[in-house]
């Protein structure tokens, strides 16, 4: 193993560990030995101080190389940046997603608080809760989701739930949910697990992170496609068209991008092949 040093995107160094590449490659759904090959070629090519996303560059490229639904996957946390510059193509995914998992969602509601009324991002129902979710996108990968965020989500839903307490009549929520496509701070951790304000992001928390939640229910943004361009992907979010399954029930949609039937017939095999790559 190489002894170099990577800076990361927050700006903070790091000594580079293949393992900790090989392993994001594996869970990706790479072989081990095309992990072990990947990593190796990414050690020849840097040098002490390289940047992370120097080495994904690298690492996707390879991968991409060998398997594309890997690659797609592999990319899925950049995939989810490409859904700006607004957070509307976000909350809409993040409602996609809740479906899957069983909840009634409706989008961008009004919900009148004791002081002033409120508009959650995504509101999700089931038999046991009604989730109000405050959907926080970014689009820098160095970003982190800090304490004034939760600081804010939860003065908000005190506010709504200050109404209904005064008023004794029945709050159209009851569990507030801060989601982000981003990391969290530390302090926001500390914060909202002190004040009981559910939390989900990239990698928090264990268990039911927001990567952990999309590989489980496969479902994935048509923005992880490497069969599509970025001007491709951007067409197909204008017409509404957010998730890789919705691509084969839209045709007239994949048609208005102009692709021969060959080039339709790749992009529709890597977002089927997306599907099946099951998660080790």
């Amino acid at each position: 193993m190489q002894n170099f040093y990577v800076t990361k995107a927050d700006g903070t160094s790091e000594i580079f560990r293949e393992e900790k590449l090989i392993r994001s490659l594996v869970n990706s759904g790479a072989e081990k030995e095309v992990a072990q090959k990947i990593a190796s070629e990414v050690i020849e090519v840097s040098v002490s101080g390289v940047t992370t996303s120097q080495i994904y560059k690298t690492a996707f490229r390879e991968l991409r190389k060998k398997n594309r639904p890997t690659a797609a996957r592999y990319s899925l946390r950049r995939a989810l940046f490409d859904l700006g510059p607004t957070g509307f193509p976000f909350e809409d995914f993040v409602g996609a997603l809740f479906k899957k998992m069983g909840y009634k969602v409706k989008l961008r509601q009004i919900v009148p608080g004791k002081c002033v009324s409120h508009e959650l991002d995504v509101v999700a129902k089931n038999d046991k809760e009604c989730v109000a979710i405050e959907v926080k996108f970014h689009n820098s990968i160095g970003f982190k989701t800090n304490v004034k965020t939760a600081l804010y989500v939860r003065a908000r839903m005190d506010d709504i739930f200050a109404r209904h307490i005064e008023e004794r009549s029945h709050c159209p929520v009851n569990t507030p949910l801060l989601l982000t496509n981003t990391k969290f701070t530390k302090n926001a951790i500390e914060y909202a697990e002190c004040v009981g304000l559910n939390m989900i992001g990239w990698r928090h928390p264990e268990g039911g992170s927001l990567l952990e939640l999309i590989t489980k229910h496969k479902i994935f943004p048509i923005t992880a496609l490497t069969t599509l361009s970025g001007s491709q992907k951007r067409s197909l979010i204008a017409r509404g068209i957010i998730l890789c399954e919705d691509l084969k029930k839209n045709k007239e949609a994949i048609l208005s991008l102009g692709l021969s039937k060959v080039h339709i017939k790749e992009v529709l095999q890597e977002a089927e092949g997306l599907g099946t790559i099951e998660q080790k």
